[in-house]
């Protein structure tokens, strides 16, 4: 239901965006269209240009970013934090992913696909939070970069959970 709504949200947001643009075309002349329309440009772009860099995960992961389709998970792990945050380094490494960043003191990884034709990319923020000596919490949250989530984002986070649990049985 929540998709559904935001799908409603994005679609008067392009309608009004359109809206604005032959009005302001029509009004005002065509170089102030062409500013309208830059500023238009500008926030998908901002987002294509700072998914990169960890330091843009508050602007990236805000919820107020309509564009970009976030998902938010927390799982139970039966290791402790520093195994489990090194098993899911070597299976990001693996998976193709690039590893951009991580904090060996916090437990915390940053990893993002390259875009392609079919897809502007998935960025994976986990942390590994200790819960007792034996049990830890991993905080995941995956994020796309369209305003309509085909699932893409959700299902690479649940092929590196399987990968990450294949990877500890012997």
């Amino acid at each position: 239901m929540k998709q559904f709504w935001k799908r409603v949200l994005a679609a008067l947001l392009m309608g009004i965006v359109a809206l604005g643009f032959i009005y302001i075309n029509k009004s005002y002349g065509s170089e102030y269209g062409a500013f309208y329309m830059l500023l238009v440009v500008l926030m998908p772009g901002l987002n294509s240009f700072f998914r990169l860099y960890n330091w843009s995960k508050p602007f990236i992961s805000s919820r107020y970013n309509i564009f970009t389709s976030k998902y938010r998970r927390n799982l139970t792990i039966d290791l402790p934090s520093k195994v489990a945050y090194g098993k899911f380094i070597e299976v990001i490494e693996n998976s193709g992913m690039v590893l951009e960043t991580t904090n060996d003191s916090s437990f915390e990884l940053f990893a993002y696909t390259k875009s392609s034709l079919k897809t502007t990319g998935v960025n994976l923020y986990i942390q590994f939070l200790p819960l007792s000596e034996v049990c830890s919490k991993m905080a995941v949250l995956s994020v796309s970069f369209m305003i309509f989530d085909d699932g893409r984002s959700h299902q690479t986070l649940i092929d590196l959970i399987d990968e990450f649990e294949n990877s500890l049985t012997i």
